[in-house]
C-alpha cells in the first residue's frame, strides 16, 4: 500500500464531533495506521485479500479507517509517499518541484480551485520544457 498515511490517531470521543466513534463501533483507544481520503495504490493481491477479509472484520463507518483495520489484520503496512497529499490545507505552500511530482492532492474547496491549481501546474511544466 503506497500513499501518505496517518498513524497514532486517537479515536475521537466527543459525541459532538463529526468523527465520533462509539466504543461499540470500535473498542480501542487508537486507530491502526490508515490512509486518509485522497487515494492509494495497491496491487491486486492486497485488494483481493482486503475484500475477503472484509467478510470477517466488523464494518466501521469511517471507510479510511476501516481499510486501515483490514490492512492491519492482514499484516499490510502502508508506505508513506509525499506524492500523495491528504490535504491542501496541510500544505498551503507547495513548492513547484513538489507540485510537478504530485499524484493525488485532496482538499480543494471548489472545481475552480482545482482548475486553477492544474493550470499553474501545467504552465510550470511548459516553462521547464521551453527552457
Amino acid at each position: 500500500m503506497d500513499s501518505h498515511f496517518l498513524k497514532n490517531q486517537f479515536v475521537v470521543l466527543p459525541i459532538e464531533s463529526k468523527w465520533f466513534t462509539s466504543y461499540e463501533d470500535y473498542a480501542y483507544n487508537m486507530f491502526p495506521p490508515y490512509i486518509p481520503g485522497a487515494g492509494m495504490v495497491m496491487d491486486y493481491k492486497a485488494v483481493s485479500d482486503m475484500y475477503y477479509a472484509s467478510h470477517f472484520v466488523k464494518h466501521l463507518w469511517i471507510d479510511d479507517v476501516y481499510l486501515g483495520i483490514l490492512a492491519a489484520k492482514l499484516g499490510l503496512i502502508p508506505l508513506d509517499d509525499r506524492k500523495f497529499r491528504p490535504s491542501l490545507k496541510l500544505d498551503r505552500k507547495l513548492y513547484p518541484h513538489v507540485i510537478s511530482e504530485l499524484i493525488i492532492l485532496h482538499g480543494f474547496e471548489c472545481p475552480a480551485q482545482i482548475l486553477d491549481f492544474w493550470y499553474k501546474r501545467e504552465m510550470k511544466n511548459l516553462k521547464e520544457c521551453s527552457e
